[in-house]
């Protein structure tokens, strides 16, 4: 667990990066993997997209290779592969992977072998960084090899070290559902989740077949944009999930960037700032919602703590709040309202714990 402190990065230090952390390969083959880099680039205007194949694939990361820093401008291509089958429940995809040649070990089926020994063995040798992206939860029983594993508890500390982020806003494939009900439904899962101690960040899907699915990006937050510092970003979890292209949202609790885990004595005042910038919707009105939760018992994220509207670019400033006496994590909605719409964000959480669960390597939920 990365714990926010000296030498961490500040809010005001990170920038904003567009992508989609999960978008499956058209075909099994290097041009139509190619293809979709250059569409979701020179396009869709991204700054970053995985392609995912259904196993690792030496093509695929080499296709990547070549399209990174290709075009007008700067652009990262991510090459991912996703585990499991999906007849028995959601995989998960494993992002930006290095090296995967021989895959005569990897455990088909096994979630309780890929976790345990398959991923720690391969990320000691892997010249890359070993992430795991979940997509939208589906099934709570299956999802992600829980059935294998037994326990959500046991799937949530197998997947500690490695899962970072979960889709949970705008539609993933043709047979994904796009109505509000749904909607509604995947994010009641992801707080489910957050509730049950999971430390994941909210993505948006980029379906670039649809046009209701086109707006949506995956947000960000790193010191450059290189394969590297989106890496860096993406395990410190400092991402957000938009259904505006290009709006940059940052959120901080007093100076810990969102997705971080923080080290706050109980008591301690919060100065909590959100800002917001829309340089296409300079006039646009913002709701912004504050979320506040501890994990176990009901999932109190589910309802505004707080709420404010705001006109334009700007800032947000919410200083009547203190470090409650259990760990506990902080999360923002933003509803934006211009006229070319209505959009959502949601932003990873900010989680706040005592030292010593920091200490121990993961915190006291």
């Amino acid at each position: 667990m990365a714990a926010g402190g000296p030498g961490s990065e500040t809010a005001a230090e990170l920038q904003v990066y567009f992508g989609d952390l999960g978008t499956s390969a058209p075909d099994e083959g290097a041009a139509a993997a190619g293809a979709r880099y250059r569409q979701a680039h020179e396009e869709a205007d991204m700054d970053f997209l995985a392609v995912v194949t259904d196993a690792p694939s030496t093509w695929l990361t080499e296709t990547a290779a070549r399209a990174t820093g290709s075009g007008r401008r700067g652009f990262v291509a991510l090459d991912a592969w996703s585990f499991g089958p999906r007849e028995i429940g959601q995989p998960v995809v494993v992002l930006s992977d290095r090296g995967v040649e021989d895959v005569s070990d990897l455990p088909l089926g096994r979630f309780d072998l890929f976790y345990r020994f398959w991923l720690p063995d391969h990320a000691r040798t892997s010249s890359g960084v070993t992430l795991l992206h979940l997509p939208a939860p589906a099934r709570r029983s299956t999802d992600y090899g829980m059935a294998s594993l037994g326990s959500l508890d046991a799937l949530r500390e197998a997947m500690r070290p490695y899962a970072r982020t979960m889709h949970v806003l705008g539609p993933r494939d043709r047979r994904d559902s796009t109505s509000a009900s749904h909607a509604a439904g995947v994010v009641e899962a992801y707080f489910d989740y957050l509730n049950a101690g999971f430390e994941l960040a909210p993505t948006a899907a980029w379906l670039p077949s649809a046009p209701a699915g086109s707006e949506y990006r995956t947000a960000v937050l790193a010191r450059d944009l290189t394969r590297d510092g989106l890496l860096d970003g993406i395990s410190r979890r400092r991402v957000y999930a938009t259904a505006d292209r290009n709006l940059r949202v940052s959120f901080s609790i007093n100076g810990h960037p969102m997705g971080s885990v923080a080290q706050v004595t109980s008591g301690t005042p919060l100065r909590i700032e959100v800002t917001m910038s829309d340089p296409n919707e300079p006039e646009a009105r913002y709701w912004v919602s504050l979320r506040r939760d501890r994990p176990g018992g009901s999932v109190e994220a589910a309802s505004e703590l707080f709420g404010t509207d705001y006109h334009g670019d700007g800032r947000v400033v919410l200083s009547q709040f203190h470090r409650g006496e259990s760990n506990e994590y902080f999360l923002i909605a933003i509803t934006q309202e211009s006229a070319e719409g209505t959009d959502l964000v949601w932003t990873a959480p900010i989680w706040l714990v005592a030292p010593a669960d920091v200490a121990r390597g993961a915190a006291a939920w």
